[in-house]
């Protein structure tokens, strides 16, 4: 017998089992959805990120995939319009013109010798507990002088732990001189120090915001806690890029200090059985809330954000002190977020897509296009949209080999026959020979 006459009908069956291997495992995601390409569109598209979508991803959206009809990869590129995470480079400068009047202020420039172009600048001042009112001030001749910006400075220890707000934040600036005055407060009589200025730039375009619906608690406190108002914050799902938390008080003056955490729950295993622990994470957000009254102007810093939360619920703490609690109800705190990332991906007329989301094990993919396409804006792309059911439960679309099945099954015996056919046929010839 010709082995090789019967091992070249055997290869013809692989092009034919290869069917019934899904070119990717859309059932290690639990969330797909269709999406919506204009029909008369062809190349990049961008689509907006749902809740539901963010909520089920990984905090990073590494699992995200784009497929085509047939379950092919299609690859894709995330754009996000959250302002990064601060991360600023301080640079220190010496102090020129020191000046102080006892019981009023103290005074101090910084030459930069040339205009700098900054927007942060950090006063260190003396003292280890304090409120004290400042004022910035840029020229570019050190004879004329002109407000840029105010704020009030507090240092406030607690335990171990200090709450300040140290630092001035405007619009993009270049000045050669900068001059910070430091003012005294009523129960400050001795000197104040000027210890040291540092700046940064971080400038950035601020997106536009949107309310999160957010449903916020009030929490119950051990009696040992001391006095402080807590509520929990419910932002409906997790992953969400928040610009800001915000109290709306009545009340004329005050400030407080505050922290932010986000709530995790974990279950933790015991004798009888399984119970749900609460762990909280810092989020870097803490500082003073404050509505203060200075002549006739009132400062007020009543906000905290700008932070990614891959929690869905967050602890807000507000510490009282010895003070009556702020007139703060659940209704008059609110949550803002940044808009949610984009899905940029090339599609092509008539095509069919799936996003998929939901794969804890998923690692991120790594797509050529990511390197081989630069400067693609999603706000200036065509705009894809998730299908039905994006808005709630996505719709669930089960895998190309259970709704093909009978396909796969038809070639299988398919290529079995044309397989036992051959060898029959070649069987027959031999006898002859």
């Amino acid at each position: 017998m010709n082995i090789r006459s019967l091992i070249v009908p055997a290869l013809l069956v692989v092009p034919l089992t290869a069917i019934a291997q899904t070119p990717f495992k859309q059932e290690d995601w639990t969330l797909r959805a269709p999406i919506n390409v204009p029909a008369d569109i062809s190349g990049f598209v961008a689509m907006e990120l749902t809740g539901e979508v963010v909520d089920a991803a990984q905090p990073g959206l590494g699992d995200l995939r784009v497929v085509d009809a047939a379950g092919g990869l299609v690859p894709h590129l995330v754009r996000r319009t959250m302002p990064a995470p601060a991360e600023l480079v301080w640079e220190a400068h010496p102090l020129i013109n020191q000046t102080w009047v006892d019981s009023q202020y103290a005074r101090a420039v910084v030459d930069f010798a040339t205009p700098k172009r900054i927007d942060r600048l950090r006063v260190g001042t003396s003292g280890d507990s304090f409120r004290r009112y400042a004022l910035l001030e840029a020229s570019y001749d050190a004879v004329s002088w002109e407000t840029l910006d105010a704020m009030w400075l507090f240092r406030l220890p607690a335990e171990n732990t200090v709450f300040t707000e140290d630092t001035f934040r405007f619009r993009t600036a270049a000045f050669r001189y900068l001059r910070v005055t430091v003012s005294n407060m009523e129960d400050e009589p001795s000197q104040i120090d000027i210890a040291g200025v540092e700046t940064a730039q971080f400038e950035t375009d601020t997106p536009k915001t949107f309310p999160v619906k957010s449903v916020v608690t009030v929490l119950p406190l051990e009696p040992d806690e001391g006095n402080i108002s807590a509520f929990e914050i419910d932002l409906g799902h997790r992953n969400l890029p928040i610009a800001g938390i915000a109290i709306d008080v009545p009340d004329p003056y005050f400030h407080r200090r505050y922290s932010l955490h986000g709530v995790e729950i974990v279950p933790r295993p015991t004798e009888t059985g399984t119970v749900d622990e609460i762990v909280e994470h810092p989020i870097g957000c803490t500082g003073v809330f404050y509505r203060i009254r200075r002549e006739d102007v009132i400062d007020e810093h009543l906000i905290s954000g700008n932070f990614h939360s891959p929690w869905r619920k967050l602890r807000l703490r507000i510490y009282d002190d010895d003070n009556p609690a702020l007139d703060l109800k659940t209704s008059r705190i609110s949550a803002a977020r940044y808009p949610l990332p984009s899905v940029i991906f090339d599609a092509t007329p008539g095509g069919a897509y799936t996003l998929l989301a939901g794969n804890s094990s998923a690692a991120a993919p790594s797509y050529d296009l990511a390197r081989s396409v630069e400067n693609l804006d999603a706000a200036t792309l065509p705009v894809a949209t998730l299908g039905a059911g994006s808005a709630g439960t996505l719709v669930e679309t089960s895998p190309w080999s259970e709704r093909f099945g009978w396909l796969i099954w038809a070639a299988l015996i398919a290529a079995a026959g044309l397989m036992g056919a051959l060898i029959l046929a070649n069987i027959r010839r031999m006898k002859t020979d």
